[in-house]
């Protein structure tokens, strides 16, 4: 399928948060597309490091840095837009709190500064938000259920909310609040508005595959520490709720096609590749080192994934368009996960 690019190859695009595991990746796979990025970091040193890894391996004069240190400073990212043609906005709170009070509120307030930045500043013709799964849906397993681009997650803002105390076990709850309440903000600001950029949305789940530098960590680390026998970490993942993943190459690509295929307007792009469960990490693991059968903790369960998600025809289709025949499977982005970790 033919389709207009809309950002001319070449073009500067700003990415937040390109120090961390998707943002550095949504960086690269602007740069295979032929893009030159300009990378934000909260901190010099964080920025400084993915430079040096990025340029080592995509060429020099293909990524530039600057430094954000709090993205919900009104203005934070004006510098950093300047000279840009369009924003994928991957950077979001680091507040692990189970106060709704302290953790939505940034959330907001940073995506709603970093487009108003974007509309002050005519060059930037799209707008890209990394969203999340969570935005959409809460994990229910064992329940058949159907996702689509018109499903929000009432579950986790009600109960985020819900009365004090604000307890520990309410952290994630508070991380999904945070996420639907970021994009809904997103998508009535475009409404209301009516900046001279598009925009879309992605909302991938479980992010796996290769780490640009060790000292990345997202959701990653709980599938590194269940090989490297990581007992807390182990722990996390066994006590998780059964979800889909994605390769996070593939949550880059979608990133990319949000940002420059002319016809993706407007769209919630489903980052879904295929339900995981932790029984089912600990068998990837063992097909790719046979020597590990036997050493890992049993699963305490036997939930699944049932969920199912029509409008990840749509972001096969974008993969198609980048030259990614279909997801990438589950056991080679451990494998790649893998090689990144030796």
């Amino acid at each position: 399928m033919t389709y207009e690019t809309v950002i001319p190859k070449g073009s500067l695009i700003l990415v937040t948060g390109a120090n961390g595991y998707i943002g550095s990746h949504v960086a690269e796979q602007l740069i295979i597309a032929g893009y030159k990025v300009r990378g934000t970091s909260r901190s010099e040193d964080k920025a400084r490091h993915i430079a040096e890894i990025l340029e080592r391996r995509n060429g020099k004069g293909t990524f530039e840095w600057s430094v954000v240190p709090d993205m919900a400073v009104p203005g934070a990212y004006d510098a950093a837009m300047k000279g840009c043609a369009g924003v994928a906005h991957v950077a979001t709170s680091i507040f692990p709190s189970p106060d709704p009070n302290e953790t939505v509120p940034h959330v907001v307030n940073g995506t709603l500064g970093i487009m108003r930045s974007a509309k002050a500043h005519a060059s930037i013709k799209r707008f890209v938000l990394t969203s999340s799964s969570l935005a959409a849906v809460h994990p229910t397993p064992n329940t058949e259920f159907e996702v689509t681009g018109d499903s929000w997650n009432e579950y986790d803002p009600k109960h985020a909310w819900a009365p004090p105390p604000y307890t520990p076990d309410r952290t994630l709850l508070v991380y999904g609040a945070s996420k639907v309440a970021g994009e809904e903000a997103a998508w009535k600001f475009m409404k209301e508005e009516k900046p001279q950029f598009e925009f879309n949305a992605v909302l991938p789940n479980f992010n796996v595959g290769e780490k640009l530098h060790p000292m990345q960590s997202s959701s990653v680390a709980s599938v590194e520490g269940l090989y490297k026998g990581n007992e807390r970490l182990i722990e996390v993942l066994r006590n998780f709720t059964p979800q889909y993943f994605i390769d996070v190459k593939d949550d880059a690509r979608l990133h990319v096609a949000g940002l420059t295929h002319g016809d993706v307007v407007n769209e919630r792009i489903f980052g879904f590749a295929e339900p995981w469960s932790y029984q089912k990490w600990v068998d990837t693991w063992i097909k790719i080192d046979p020597s590990r059968a036997g050493t890992f903790p049993p699963a305490l369960n036997q939930d699944q994934d049932l969920s199912t998600y029509p409008p990840t025809k749509r972001s096969v289709e974008l993969l198609g368009r980048l030259g990614q025949d279909g997801w990438t499977s589950m056991e080679d982005s451990t494998r790649q996960l893998l090689k990144s970790m030796s």
